[in-house]
């Protein structure tokens, strides 16, 4: 027996089996979910070495404390007591922590710390007004 070629016809086309209506269905729905957890994944990844690499970054830590508002406390007794906060991050640093602990000091009735890009905090005091008695000799 021989065989004989044909040459193939164009119209010819196999008969395409189309997959049941679950399993795409089911893809569908994974595949979106999959993709959404991974930019989220990536996302957050992005932000926590942004962060670290914010606060290592020299711009963007204090360099410069101007104060405003005192008259009985001298500059130089303002940033003694806020001695530490040169050199920490601006973002990151606690500035309520900061406040407390200027409201320590006797002559400070009020403060309010303010951060200033790229480097400045602005602190701004309301200082107590004295108010005192005294006797000499016999009058008062």
């Amino acid at each position: 027996m021989s065989q004989i070629a044909a040459p193939a016809d164009r119209r010819f086309r196999r008969s395409h089996v189309k997959p049941s209506r679950s399993r795409r269905n089911r893809r569908a729905f994974v595949t979106p979910l999959v993709t959404s957890l991974f930019l989220l994944v990536v996302v957050l990844v992005v932000l926590a070495r942004g962060r670290t690499v914010m606060a290592q970054l020299g711009v963007l830590q204090v360099d410069r404390v101007v104060v405003h508002g005192n008259q009985r406390l001298s500059k130089g007794e303002v940033l003694a007591v806020l001695n530490g906060l040169r050199g920490e991050s601006l973002f990151w640093t606690d500035l309520d922590a900061w406040r407390l602990r200027l409201m320590s000091s006797p002559w400070v009735r009020d403060a309010a710390l303010r951060r200033s890009l790229p480097s400045t905090v602005d602190v701004m005091i309301s200082e107590r007004q004295p108010i005192g008695l005294s006797r000499l000799h016999d009058d008062l």
